[in-house]
């Protein structure tokens, strides 16, 4: 018998990509497989890969800039009611060219409460 699954709890995580014309889930949804033999007790957990396209309105999201927060909200609401997954945890993909990103690197001999402080700083000198 494995205890690990009462140990450590597995989460379902959902992929969303959020274009201008459309929103994608992917995830893997988990069914039992019941063993053909009856003499094995034991069942085993099938995944499958389930994709999901649907088209949106174009006054939602107009150039990757979401403009009808609200009916994006509720688009996925209804999105989520039809798939039927019991997750909270999504992962979001945001388009290349709408994230800015950059290393700072700031001196050991600053200490943690002085490190808000030092990135305000460099943020408003690269910005």
């Amino acid at each position: 018998m494995n205890i690990s699954h009462l140990l450590v709890q597995k989460k379902n995580v959902v992929g969303i990509e959020i274009s201008d014309s459309l929103i994608r889930i992917a995830f893997f949804r988990t069914h039992k497989n019941l063993s053909g033999n009856k003499k094995r007790k034991d069942s085993t957990q099938d995944e499958e890969l389930v994709l999901i396209e649907e088209p949106i309105a174009a006054n939602v999201i107009d150039n990757g800039v979401v403009v009808d927060k609200d009916l994006l909200a509720k688009i996925l609401r209804v999105l989520r009611s039809k798939i039927k997954i019991d997750t909270n945890y999504a992962i979001v993909s945001i388009p290349d060219d709408k994230i800015y990103s950059r290393i700072f690197s700031f001196p050991k001999s600053i200490n943690e409460s002085r490190l808000p402080e030092a990135m305000r700083l460099a943020i408003n000198f690269f910005l």
